[in-house]
């Protein structure tokens, strides 16, 4: 459900940047017709890259969550001869 609420998200994001482009918007800082100020532009593209971003990283933490679950289910390894290596931690000093 909130694949779909995020791809929902998204389109009205991009509907809305479509529309300011071609001017359908009106209103906005300056009062000269719906123009933004270069700086509140700049706010604008960083805050929507950083949602994109933020939206991907939980899409992947939910897909690879559910991809380990269906890992971990092995309960007849050594029967099949699969052995798991013991973890090696390596730092750094």
């Amino acid at each position: 459900m909130s694949l779909q609420l995020s791809i929902l998200a998204l389109v009205l994001v991009a509907v809305s940047v479509c529309q300011a482009q071609t001017g359908r918007l009106t209103g906005g800082t300056t009062g000269d017709g719906g123009a933004m100020k270069p700086w509140l532009v700049g706010m604008a593209a960083v805050v929507g890259f950083l949602f994109i971003v933020f939206t991907l990283l939980i899409i992947k933490r939910l897909l690879r969550k559910d991809r380990g679950e269906e890992e971990s289910s092995c309960d007849n390894c050594s029967e099949k001869g699969i052995e798991e290596a013991p973890e090696i931690k390596q730092t750094n000093l």
